[in-house]
């Protein structure tokens, strides 16, 4: 005999079971939106280090090495005069002088401000004091320093606008454009603190996971939270 009476879900099962799938979402998906917006940061961390390496390679190449800073005693000078060398080689949508106005969501004590057409926020810091940042035992781990970049990677008009997310530090030596937090000798610095200074753990270890677990951390032995 052939059973007429097929079973089928309940009303109550089908909710039920839409309830739990309900959850499970509301749980998840933020984690993954999260995980996205995070490596979007990173790639952009890393585009910015490869843009600005281009760019100072180029002033490097028509101008040569930027001891020409040392022509002026006024490091607010300086500063836009990196910035005008630096600019001929970068994609620029807006110079916005000394005021951070569009380019950059903070202020920085003598600066001068970018904006780039992919949207990035510049703020570019110069020394006229070169030698006195220069060892004189190993020029090789520890550089001059002539400049400081700090970088909104994302852009002013995006978010979150927080140091070591996507504000982060490079500097100009006479090794070129170094991420914040690099040491030829020691390998990468990670701060619990100026976060923005992160950038080389982001650009070489990939994530910012040290804004979630950073007493876990170690270059040598764990680079992630996972």
């Amino acid at each position: 005999m052939i059973n007429k009476f097929k079973k089928a879900f309940t009303m109550a099962e089908v909710l039920m079971v839409l309830a739990v799938i309900g959850v499970v979402a509301a749980i998840t998906l933020p984690r993954l939106s999260d995980n996205v917006d995070e490596q979007a940061l990173v790639a952009a961390t890393k585009k910015a280090y490869s843009d600005l390496d281009i760019a100072y390679e180029s002033m490097v190449a028509r101008y040569g090495e930027p001891d020409w800073l040392l022509d002026t005693d006024d490091e607010k000078v300086a500063a836009e005069l990196l910035k005008n060398r630096l600019k001929d080689s970068l994609d620029v949508e807006s110079d916005c002088g000394d005021s951070n106005s569009i380019c950059m969501p903070t202020s920085y004590s003598e600066a001068y401000y970018l904006k780039l057409k992919s949207g990035m926020g510049l703020a570019i810091t110069a020394k006229n004091d070169i030698d006195s940042s220069c060892s004189t035992s190993d020029d090789k781990y520890y550089p001059c320093t002539f400049g400081e970049i700090i970088v909104d990677v994302n852009g002013p008009d995006k978010g979150p606008n927080q140091s070591g997310y996507d504000i982060f530090q490079f500097k100009l030596s006479n090794n070129g454009v170094e991420p914040e937090g690099l040491s030829c000798s020691f390998g990468v610095y990670i701060y619990s603190s100026g976060l923005d200074r992160n950038t080389a753990w982001a650009i070489k270890a990939g994530n910012l996971d040290y804004t979630k677990c950073f007493s876990d951390l170690s270059w040598a032995n764990k680079r992630s939270c996972n």
